[in-house]
């Protein structure tokens, strides 16, 4: 049996299962060695990549391939990023559930992003991403990216716009989504700190703001624990979502 030719390696799927890689925090975020981020994307490759390649593909000359290259880094990080959109809203609730509670004084440094993340916010990613593996939201994953090749096969060209349009509304939809997971414990927090404020003003002798402060922590645990359970739901059908908008933005026009 013949070798495979340089030609007729997975080149351009393969770059963009590496955008994939690059723009999702599981396979391996940023933060990554260069190496792990283009084995995983060569591991991930072997096994998403359709084979046999099209003729189309296999017709493609060497200026032509590193022509299709950008557009399918652009198609990688799409799908990457779309569904990173869900740790995203995770963060915007837990940092919104946060500063009512006064923990954002505390941060730590994100390995991904190297930039300080509040509390919360990190242990809402790292339990939405433990459910994310634990729903299948992997798998739903990979399939999204063996099917992006039928779509949008190998080598062709797209415009950004088809792909920047979808993402900019599931932008928004992490947004709205976050804050509204953590908005009815913030509006307990909020009309907490209000009755406190009020009743210090109203009755100065018992000194309320000394336990004040400890009895708002207590509840906002308490408010969180309530908060978790709903996160099931939640992932549930914001990954069918970015389900949906990717398949919107691949979909030929």
């Amino acid at each position: 049996m013949d070798g495979l030719t340089l030609q007729q390696l997975p080149l351009l799927p393969l770059v963009r299962v590496l955008g994939v890689a690059t723009a999702f925090p599981i396979l391996a975020g940023p933060g990554a060695p260069r190496l792990v981020r283009l084995a995983v994307a060569l591991a991930l490759a072997c096994v998403l990549v359709p084979f046999p390649l099209s003729r189309a593909q296999l017709a493609l000359s060497p200026l032509a391939t590193a022509c299709a290259v950008p557009f399918e880094i652009l198609i990688g990080m799409a799908i990457g990023f779309a569904f990173s959109l869900l740790f995203h809203a995770l963060a915007v609730a837990g940092d919104f559930l946060g500063q009512e509670m006064g923990l954002n004084v505390a941060s730590q440094i994100d390995p991904d992003s190297g930039l300080p993340v509040p509390l919360l916010a990190r242990l809402f990613e790292l339990i939405g991403l433990i459910l994310f593996v634990e729903l299948g939201g992997l798998g739903l994953m990979l399939r999204t990216v063996r099917g992006s090749f039928t779509l949008i096969p190998a080598g062709a060209a797209v415009r950004p716009v088809q792909l920047l349009q979808p993402l900019g509304e599931g932008c928004g939809a992490a947004i709205a989504w976050g804050v509204g997971i953590a908005l009815p414990a913030g509006l307990v927090l909020m009309v907490f700190t209000v009755f406190t404020t009020i009743a210090a003003r109203v009755l100065p002798k018992l000194h309320i703001f000394y336990f004040a402060y400890a009895l708002r922590l207590l509840l906002a645990i308490f408010l969180a624990a309530l908060v978790l359970p709903r996160l099931v739901p939640f992932i549930a059908r914001f990954t069918e979502q970015i389900c949906a908008w990717v398949q919107c933005g691949l979909a030929p026009r």
